[in-house]
């Protein structure tokens, strides 16, 4: 949630009261004045490329959305989405922006769905589809997250690994106009794709992950990157 001028600005699930076209028709967020209280829908609505015809099996993650301010524009990346949605403040002016990942292709919605939880959580861990965007306002860029597709063994654990962000991701890096200035593959079951935080130093990234060999469970560690040209980010070794 952002707080701006007295305004809360809210994400908000699809509402399935809208009928067969609730998503498209559902706004992304919401704005809600905190001396009235009074809430309002904003303009800009999911995507309708997330929204396929009829009702199909959800995995739940089709139409997962981050976003991220950057004192003037909302920016939202959609998990099946290729493009980032640069949008003005009333929400109403909105800019399409291709930013795809080098390591997922391009990504689409699963043309079908398991039913049983097992094989579902794999899927969500098997996948190629975009987690959150992040801002960097110290450097003027933005971090996307980035899963490439994966095979994983039946003895994996996979609500353990989902609850952990999964075993590998990159990290793009994107300048103020959002061109791609590089993106970094990071190790697999090393560091938390769900866990980071940034400061003036740089991008801290949790290496937690719980199959990491250094990990444990009574701390929780984080490493720093920084951005290094057209190499995207690059751990410094003695930040911990």
């Amino acid at each position: 949630m952002y707080l701006i001028d007295g305004d809360l600005y809210c994400l908000q699930l699809v509402n399935p009261l809208l009928g067969d076209d609730c998503k498209k028709q559902s706004p992304v967020g919401m704005k809600v004045d905190t001396e009235t209280g009074k809430a309002e829908p904003l303009a800009f609505c999911y995507p309708e490329s997330l929204c396929p015809a009829g009702d199909v099996p959800s995995l739940g993650i089709e139409t997962a959305v981050s976003r991220c301010f950057n004192g003037k524009e909302f920016v939202y990346s959609f998990a099946f989405d290729d493009c980032l949605y640069v949008v003005s403040k009333d929400h109403r002016q909105v800019r399409k922006i291709p930013a795809c990942s080098r390591y997922t292709g391009t990504v689409n919605l699963p043309e079908s769905v398991p039913f049983d939880m097992v094989s579902a959580t794999r899927m969500m861990c098997e996948l190629p589809f975009y987690g959150d965007i992040v801002y960097d306002g110290y450097r003027k860029v933005y971090y996307r997250i980035a899963f490439p597709r994966e095979e994983l063994g039946r003895d994996e654990n996979f609500s353990d690994l989902w609850q952990s962000g999964r075993s590998r991701f990159s990290v793009m890096v994107l300048d103020k106009d959002f061109r791609i200035r590089g993106e970094t593959m990071l190790p697999e079951n090393t560091y938390r794709s769900n866990l980071y935080y940034v400061t003036s130093k740089g991008l801290f990234i949790s290496d937690s992950h719980f199959k990491n060999p250094d990990f444990n469970e009574d701390s929780l560690s984080f490493r720093k990157f920084v951005v290094e040209g057209a190499a995207g980010i690059e751990k410094e070794k003695e930040t911990r």
